[in-house]
């Protein structure tokens, strides 16, 4: 298991955004040679020979997955790395549910603490529920539960509900920073704080990648949340079944394409931010329910990492290669700026 969480830790978190973008690097099927060179960089107790028989061993465990999912008699292929699949492959081993909450089994709970330090929980919960819920044909719409989710030890939750005194609190280090900024930067994507504040970040990276390849290149921080906020708001208009523009593919190439058409999207986010009751998140349809729960701020940007999970475990025919691909994209470029924001790093000190 600790294998798998180092593979997901590279694959959403150290791998190339641009060779996502540019599809050198596939969601349906990571080739040995760019497995070779990653784990190279970063999981550098292994040799060559036992990276590629982790990557051999990768394979087989999604054979293996895909036949106890789905009862289906091994018809003898190796089944390609879907870096969904391989995400699932580690939430479905440390993620349970109690009374319809996703709750870690105890057994794993640092386990579940090192993956998600790395690539937080959100990812990993709906994952785990969507490729659930897909196999009992059934379809969730509740999003609530807590940004930091529980686990099942029943003995130490009954200890817990007896209530602990703490004198040590640190209130801004307490609430979902992230979750909020995240959600904050895909609806006001015109916003010259948003733009300043990143340009800051990026002067200071903290974490930088190793260049694993000739011609390695990082984008601005500012030129991905831009990048990210247009593909979201495809993304939930194709979920939605809403029609799309097509400006709003053209415009992720370049810098500047993403600047020229900065303000159609503001107006675009705006107008379904008042279609669904909801000027916090314009992916929230929930309407006013969501502005009255605690978490209810959380809600649109896990249904939407929910229903993409779900439709491309399902095959959907609606979601496309290319939305997943895009969806993907998403994924890695939310953790390379969620990285700097809460200095997920190995640097010691503040």
């Amino acid at each position: 298991m600790d294998n798998i969480r180092a593979v997901i830790g590279i694959l959403f978190g150290r791998v190339s955004e641009q060779d996502i973008f540019t599809k050198k690097i596939l969601y349906s099927d990571i080739p040995l040679s760019k497995f070779m060179a990653l784990a190279n960089s970063y999981i550098v107790r292994y040799t060559n020979d036992e990276i590629s028989n982790l990557y051999a061993y990768l394979k087989t465990e999604l054979k293996w997955r895909h036949h106890k999912l789905y009862h289906k008699p091994d018809d003898g292929k190796q089944r390609d790395i879907n870096v969904f699949e391989v995400l699932h492959l580690f939430s479905d081993m440390v993620l349970t549910q109690e009374n319809g909450q996703p709750v870690c089994q105890y057994l794993h709970f640092l386990r579940w603490h090192e993956m998600t330090k790395e690539i937080g929980e959100d990812s990993l919960v709906t994952s785990y529920l969507a490729f659930r819920d897909s196999r009992l044909k059934k379809r969730r719409t509740e999003f609530y539960w807590r940004p930091v989710i529980g686990h099942n030890s029943q003995a130490l939750n009954r200890i817990m509900e007896k209530g602990l005194a703490e004198n040590h609190f640190h209130l801004k280090g307490s609430a979902p920073l992230f979750h909020i900024s995240w959600i904050c930067m895909m609806n006001l994507v015109a916003s010259d704080q948003i733009e300043e504040e990143l340009g800051k970040y990026d002067e200071r990276r903290l974490r930088r990648n190793i260049a694993y390849q000739g011609g390695y290149t990082e984008n601005s921080l500012y030129t991905l949340c831009l990048r990210a906020a247009y593909i979201r708001f495809y993304l939930y208009r194709e979920l939605r079944n809403l029609s799309n523009d097509k400006h709003l593919l053209d415009a992720i190439h370049t810098p500047a394409d993403l600047l020229h058409g900065i303000d159609r999207l503001q107006g675009e986010i705006v107008f379904e931010q008042e279609r669904n009751q909801n000027e916090h998140d314009y992916a929230d349809n929930n309407g006013k329910k969501s502005l009255h729960h605690v978490n209810g701020i959380l809600y649109g940007e896990r249904w939407l990492l929910y229903e993409m999970f779900y439709r491309s475990n399902s095959k959907d025919s609606r979601c496309t290669s290319d939305m997943c691909q895009l969806f993907y994209y998403y994924l890695v470029v939310k953790n390379i700026i969620r990285a700097e924001f809460i200095q997920i790093n190995d640097n010691i000190g503040f």
